[in-house]
Parts: structure tokens; C-alpha cells; sequence
């Protein structure tokens, strides 16, 4: 599966489930929170700075869009932050989500003072929706100074972010250097769990920052910086992102930390949520988040623990003896299999060596003749023949060096799975 394909299962599966205290079985307080966000939308909304009508109407399209509403969560989480990015606001070349027609170029100004330019104030949330419409402005030939803005330090965090995300909605490449160069020094809560969760598309260079966020005390910053990494899947993540789970294991475990677990689909990241199974087992961790583990668990092992502890009904110690048992014949099988490819391979490399000094005495040998046969001591025939023991002798040479490479091709694979 892709890494875009996974996310969006990831997220659809987990909607609404992580929403404010990450609690799925609180519909009554999701309800509540819902009913405060949408109370501090409209407070923003009559606190913004006095805009041109035609920007207030395409502002007020995207505010009544509720596109920009974060399917649960609040402000100060990591998933509500994700769900924004990810699919409504870091999504290049996507439609419009108000009327576009009526787009002048001093719309620019007027939404960069709604994110602190100039002797404006900076907001303390962040205003998602004039990244929509600076991205609108820039695919058509207006904006210009979003790339100044952007590259800016003596700027807000705000103008920059939505310099930067504006220029990648609108088709531009994501300047990864700009955001890490604002995440060295930034301090605001909301802001840094923006700016880790956007740095999934800025590449390689994006991971020793997220590494180091990872381990962050704070569970919003650990999970925000989990969200960067799914495209990278670095190796080095695998311990870290594990110990930040049980970090915060107790309370309101972080589900987008399993996630990310989970998208590693290696054996290294199997190994990872095996230990953890038995480890809630053991009461290391609590078991109210078995259920949890065990899913992540069988995603990373594309597995059903139902299916193979053959029950209907969720047990959660039944599907995790099951899920544990599973593992361990699953590691014995990898096992024989990378012991019977090394063989393979060691015994492929000895029938090539041999060929390759057969085929060295079988070209000497046919040397040797055409002197005689200069000489007029042998025959041509005979010259002919030791010609044809030659390249046969080089046929099977170039057999059994196909034949090594396979193998050695098979084994590496299977070493791939297990980092």
C-alpha cells in the first residue's frame, strides 16, 4: 500500500476517535468540544482585522465549508493539526474551496495581516483559511512576496507558515529549510505541532529535527513529530517512537504513535508491537491499550488475530496469546528461510568458482592447440573441439553466476524485512 493510500486509511480509521482527552467512547464530550471550537471559529472571525467584502464572502465560504474543522480533536492536538494538513490544507493543485472569481492582488496584504504583517497582531491560533486563498492568489500571477515572507526570519511564525504552505498548495516546492530554520527557535505550543506535522513533506533532511521531537516530553509534540515521519520511516525512529508510546502509555495513549509504528511494515517495527503485546500482557503497560496495539499489530503483520484465535468477540489476552503465537512461528519460518538462502548462496558461490577455473583451464587448453595446430602437430578437429568444451564451459559460468545472484538477491530482500 502507498504512503498516501495508508495515511488516509489511518485517519478514516481513527476519525473521531482521538478527539479532545483521546477518549473514543466520550461521544458527549466530543459533542462539547465540537460545539467550543466552533465557538472560538466565529470568536476569530469578529476579532480579524476589517477586510474587503469580497475576501470576508470567500472567507466566510470556507468558514461555512467546515473544511477546515478537523473531523475531533482541539486546538492543542496533534490529531486535530494532522487532519487539517493532511487532507484539506497541504494538498497541491486541489480546487478551490470558495469562489475564485474576484481575486485581486491587495487580498495578499489583508490576509497577511490576519497572521501578524505589519503592526498586526499575531493570532494565537493559527488561521488556516488565508493559506487557502494566498495559495488561489499565487496560481494566478498574484502574491508575490510570499517567497520573501516566507524565507523572512524577522517574521511571525504565522506569515511564514502561510507564505509556505501557500506556495506548496499553489504547486511550488515545500521549503523544508525554512520550516526547520523556524522550528530551531519557535516556542508557541500550536506552532510547533504545526510545523513538525508539515515537515512530512519536506524529505531526508527533515528527520534529525523530528528525531529529536520525538522525544519530547510533551505528548502532542512527540505525536507531532511521529506524523512527520511517515513518509521518511527512518530505521533510527523505530526505539524512539516505541519509547514515546510508553511514555505515555498511561492516560490517553497516542493512537497516530501506533500508527506510525505500524506503517513501517518491517519486521523491525513487528518486533516493536510484538514486545509491546506481551509487555501489556505483563502489566508493563496498561491493558486498556491492548486493543489498540493489537490492531497496529495486525496491520503490520497483515493479519487477522480474530481469524486466527478463532473467536468472534474481542478477547483481548485470547487474541494476544494468539497474536504472540503467531509472531513466534512467523520469526522460526524467517529463520529457516534466511538459513536455507545462506546455504544457498555459499554453496551457488563454490559451484562458481569451480566453474570459473574449469573455464580458465578449458580456454588455456584450446590456446595451447591452435599453437599445435600451427605447427601442424594436431588437427583443426581437435582445436574445434577444445573451442566447443570452452564456451560451453563459459555457458555454465554465466548460469551459475545468475544463479548466485538470485539468491543473494532473495537473501537481501529477506534481510530488508527484518531492519
Amino acid at each position: 500500500m502507498n504512503a498516501p493510500a495508508f495515511i488516509a486509511v489511518v485517519i478514516l480509521g481513527l476519525t473521531a476517535v482521538e478527539s479532545f482527552g483521546q477518549n473514543p467512547f466520550q461521544s458527549a464530550d466530543k459533542q462539547a468540544e465540537e460545539r467550543r471550537q466552533a465557538e472560538q471559529r466565529d470568536a476569530q472571525l469578529q476579532q480579524r482585522p476589517a477586510l474587503p467584502e469580497k475576501l470576508r464572502e470567500k472567507l466566510d465560504q470556507i468558514h461555512k465549508s467546515r473544511e477546515l474543522a478537523g473531523s475531533g480533536g482541539g486546538r492543542d492536538s496533534a490529531y486535530y493539526h494532522y487532519h487539517v494538513l493532511y487532507f484539506d490544507v497541504l494538498k497541491p493543485d486541489s480546487d478551490a474551496l470558495f469562489d475564485t472569481q474576484g481575486l485581486q492582488a491587495t487580498m495578499t496584504q489583508h490576509l497577511l495581516s490576519m497572521c501578524g504583517l505589519g503592526e498586526a497582531k499575531e493570532p494565537p491560533q493559527f488561521p488556516y483559511e488565508t493559506v487557502l486563498v494566498l495559495s488561489e492568489l499565487r496560481k494566478n500571477q498574484m502574491a508575490h512576496e510570499l517567497t520573501q515572507l516566507a524565507q523572512d526570519p524577522s517574521q511571525p511564525t504565522a506569515v511564514r507558515y502561510a507564505s509556505i504552505f501557500a506556495l506548496y498548495r499553489a504547486g511550488e516546492p515545500f521549503r523544508a529549510d525554512d520550516m526547520i530554520s523556524i522550528l530551531e527557535k519557535e516556542t508557541s505550543h500550536e506552532y510547533r505541532i504545526i510545523g513538525l506535522i508539515a515537515l512530512l513533506y519536506g524529505g531526508e533532511k527533515c528527520v534529525p529535527t523530528l528525531l529529536k521531537n520525538l522525544e519530547d516530553e510533551n505528548v502532542q509534540i512527540a505525536t507531532a513529530a511521529a506524523c512527520g515521519l511517515y513518509y521518511a520511516n527512518p530505521p533510527e525512529a523505530l526505539l524512539l517512537l516505541d519509547a514515546a508510546y510508553r511514555r505515555h502509555a498511561y492516560g490517553s495513549p497516542p493512537l497516530l504513535i501506533l500508527s506510525a509504528l505500524e506503517h513501517y511494515e518491517n519486521e523491525a517495527c513487528r518486533k516493536v508491537l510484538a514486545d509491546m503485546v506481551q509487555d501489556t500482557l505483563d502489566g508493563k503497560i496498561p491493558m486498556q491499550n491492548m486493543y489498540r496495539i493489537l490492531g497496529a499489530f495486525a496491520g503490520a503483520c497483515d493479519q487477522d488475530w480474530k481469524r486466527i484465535a478463532g473467536i468472534k468477540k474481542f478477547d483481548p489476552v485470547v487474541e494476544a496469546e494468539a497474536a504472540l503465537k503467531w509472531y513466534s512461528q512467523h520469526v522460526a519460518k524467517l529463520g529457516q528461510e534466511s538459513r536455507i538462502l545462506s546455504a544457498q548462496v555459499n554453496n551457488a558461490r563454490n559451484q562458481l568458482h569451480v566453474a570459473k577455473r574449469v573455464e580458465h583451464l578449458r580456454h588455456e587448453e584450446y590456446k595451447r592447440l591452435l599453437l599445435l595446430q600451427g605447427d601442424e602437430i594436431v588437427t583443426a578437429e581437435m582445436s574445434s573441439a577444445a573451442y566447443a568444451k570452452w564456451q560451453a564451459v563459459r555457458v555454465e559460468v554465466s548460469q551459475r553466476l545468475q544463479e548466485l545472484n538470485q539468491y543473494e538477491a532473495q537473501l537481501k530482500g529477506l534481510d530488508a524485512q527484518k531492519r
